[in-house]
């Protein structure tokens, strides 16, 4: 019908996602179905879309050339006092408020927050406190007030908590799982950095993990009452729970502490244990009990008796009367 108003505001009586259209309803109680407009690209690879208001909503449509069949749905618009406009002071401020519950700003001053309906949020602000979100209601005396809109009332039944995962085309990954476990993954061959104030903790394309505390500062891990302690004159001091025992292992060699305080070391195969004071060469070995006992008892001299060789040791040499209780060897 050509001579339509070329402008009108209408109210949404349906909305038809396949073509993206909605049915709106003037003034005069006509109907026209009308196209949504876009505010940015729209062809055959690129558009920027919005959700498609709602029934109920209220909007401004263009009717070009007077045609009832070309209308374009341009704006929404407010015609009451009740609406979800959160600020009355910013006039800065971006506010994005969508079906589901999940909403994003950023204020005059750039602060930033990005909610989802499971109550996940980031935000960049001067507080780790979630800020407050507001709207526009109507008293009983229809005054208009802008009130608290907090995340209960906007979504009264919250989905249970969500993955968060991050994916980077690397092939490096992070995920946080429903229940709050986390997980980063690097991609193959890639290194991870952690540096705080000289300090810095590094996992390299190999596994090798390397911490360093900052210089002149003491390096400290604990865990359920066991810690490792490097100090600053570079000590080191390692203590399991009490009751438990303590165990460091790399390249098949091994540490152990167990719970009565008994100390195991052992190398891997065809490897030796050192143990020096001052960073000096272990150019001194242990001294196994058997041999020595073996090669004591069997022994002789020359030009003993007689000039004759003397005989075998009269009283000999036992492991007992000899061995440390305090380390033993298997080699």
């Amino acid at each position: 019908m050509l001579g339509f108003p070329n402008l009108q505001e209408a109210q949404v009586v349906s909305v038809d996602p396949n073509k993206r259209r909605i049915t709106v309803q003037m003034a005069s109680g006509q109907q026209a179905e009308v196209r949504m407009g876009y505010h940015g690209p729209a062809d055959a690879v690129r558009v920027s879309h919005k959700a498609l208001p709602g029934r109920g909503s209220w909007g401004l449509c263009a009717f070009p050339y007077g045609d009832n069949r070309a209308g374009i749905w341009i704006v929404g618009t407010y015609p009451a006092f009740v609406d979800a406009l959160t600020t009355q002071s910013d006039p800065f401020m971006e506010y994005d408020a969508h079906w589901s519950g999940a909403y994003e700003m950023m204020d005059q001053s750039g602060q930033w927050l990005k909610s989802f309906p499971d109550g996940t949020f980031l935000q960049v602000s001067g507080s780790i406190d979630k800020a407050k979100m507001f709207r526009h209601t109507v008293d009983q005396q229809q005054v208009q007030q802008l009130t608290e809109f907090p995340d209960s009332e906007r979504i009264p039944n919250p989905p249970s908590p969500r993955f968060f995962f991050l994916n980077h085309s690397s092939g490096t990954t992070a995920e946080i799982d429903p229940k709050g476990n986390t997980t980063v993954t690097g991609a193959k061959g890639a290194t991870c950095e952690i540096t705080f104030n000289g300090a810095t903790i590094i996992i390299d394309s190999n596994g090798s993990i390397t911490a360093t505390a900052a210089n002149g500062q003491k390096f400290q891990a604990n865990a359920n009452n066991a810690s490792i302690t490097i100090d600053n004159s570079g000590s080191i001091h390692a203590n399991a729970a009490s009751g438990q025992e303590f165990q460091a292992t790399a390249n098949n060699g091994s540490i152990t502490i167990d719970a009565t305080g008994g100390i195991e070391a052992n190398a891997a195969a065809g490897k030796n244990l050192k143990f020096s004071a001052g960073g000096g060469a272990t150019s001194f070995t242990l001294v196994r009990t058997d041999l020595l006992v073996s090669l004591f008892n069997s022994h002789i001299h020359s030009n003993g008796n007689a000039g004759g060789n003397t005989g075998v040791p009269v009283t000999p040499l036992t492991a007992a009367g000899i061995q440390s209780n305090i380390a033993g060897v298997s080699e």
